[in-house]
């Protein structure tokens, strides 16, 4: 399944297996159309519900682990009859009309976080030495 929205695109397969034959064969007339719905309708759920740049950043693992979840419950709320095993979020991209500034804005983050470990780190160097300064 491919989703398209103004601020993401992304890949997100979904593996199943089939738990119930009889369900999923008598109960619903295009079972795997109606797994790709239910699935697309809680990936958009999802999207618009996160924080951008977490999701594109350090989110992603959270992430398609909380649309297994939402997809298994969708998935047996209509008794599908499936097992929903993996969700994947693969060649997540924001549009490229923005993707320069997204890249500006994680490379500025990056850019910060390493000067605040740096700062820590020379924090705790500056730190050894005068303990040690005092031992002596």
């Amino acid at each position: 399944m491919i989703t398209h929205s103004p601020t993401v695109t992304a890949s997100v397969p979904v593996q199943y297996r089939i738990k119930d034959i009889v369900a999923w064969a008598r109960k619903h007339a295009n079972p795997d159309e109606l797994l790709e719905r239910l699935a697309t309708r809680e990936v958009v759920r999802h999207l618009v519900s996160v924080d951008f740049f977490e999701f594109m950043s350090v989110g992603r693992k959270s992430a398609a682990e909380a649309l297994r979840a939402n997809i298994q419950k969708a998935a047996d709320k209509d008794e599908l009859g499936v097992e929903i095993i993996f969700v994947g979020l693969q060649d997540v991209h924001p549009p490229v009309t923005v993707a320069e500034a997204f890249e500006a804005v994680i490379g500025a983050r990056q850019t910060r976080e390493a000067k605040i470990l740096t700062a820590q780190g020379d924090a705790a160097k500056t730190n050894a030495h005068k303990a040690a300064q005092c031992w002596a």
